[in-house]
């Protein structure tokens, strides 16, 4: 695979507080390939999972995130299972769910003074929609690597349609050019072909539970560096956009 240089580009994404990897699915069979990564040159909007230096610990004892044991112990079989594979994996701290990309320019060339417009119209469109929980799981031996199912999707698509609109009210209608997908959140990235029956196999019957619970309450504007050699992408935090007006 030919390497690229690593390259910024600004995001929105969201974050919780504790992670909430999946587990097992059905067998597929292709073989998981190495991806061949695009330039990530542009803005994007995205719900970060992991506890980055800029993500806190959410306060209520009864939030879905907090149910940290659980979590977190899904996420580490996961990865147990796939140090035994040429995948490379999220590191905790980087797990997210991308919701939208800024494309009409590089992060860099967007200015104080737009990035503050951004922060506001998105603040304003998201107060109105609430926290709302979702699960994470099950886990898929997909093509460019290991990848967890989101749902429902209804909220998450609803979530999408807001922050597309508060992009377009601010920098146009060509300023999201970002393709809609089905939600996920990517557990690791292939780095040389092998057996996606295996993976899956192995993901089926040693991650259990097969699924956790997340809550979203914000999105994070992030500025995203992506190493395609190293397979990891990293971010530099902007911004915290909360749900309901932070309710």
């Amino acid at each position: 695979m030919a390497k690229r240089s690593a390259r910024r580009r600004r995001s929105v994404r969201t974050v919780s507080g504790d992670l909430p990897p999946g587990a097992p699915t059905l067998g597929m069979r292709r073989k998981t390939r190495s991806q061949q990564w695009p330039q990530l040159s542009r803005d994007k909007i995205v719900r970060p999972i992991g506890r980055g230096p800029q993500m806190r610990q959410p306060e209520s004892p009864s939030s879905p995130q907090r149910n940290g044991t659980f979590q977190l112990r899904t996420y580490t079989r996961a990865h147990d299972v796939l140090k035994d594979f040429p995948i490379t994996p999220v590191a905790l701290p980087w797990l997210h769910i991308t919701v939208e990309q800024i494309t009409d320019r590089v992060g860099a060339d967007i200015s104080t003074a737009e990035r503050d417009a951004l922060v506001a119209e998105l603040g304003k469109q998201l107060a109105e929609i609430e926290p709302f929980d979702i699960m994470i799981g099950s886990l898929e031996s997909y093509a460019t690597g290991v990848i967890a199912d989101v749902h429902p999707d209804e909220p998450l698509n609803e979530l999408h349609t807001t922050v597309r609109a508060a992009i377009q009210a601010v920098r146009g209608p060509n300023a999201t050019d970002y393709p809609t997908k089905v939600p996920h959140l990517t557990l690791g990235y292939a780095a040389e072909e092998c057996d996606s029956d295996q993976v899956q196999r192995k993901l089926r019957n040693g991650v259990r539970p097969g699924h956790a619970p997340m809550r979203v309450d914000a999105v994070h504007l992030v500025d995203v560096t992506a190493d395609a050699g190293a397979k990891t992408i990293t971010w530099d935090h902007v911004a915290t956009i909360p749900l309901g007006a932070g309710s």
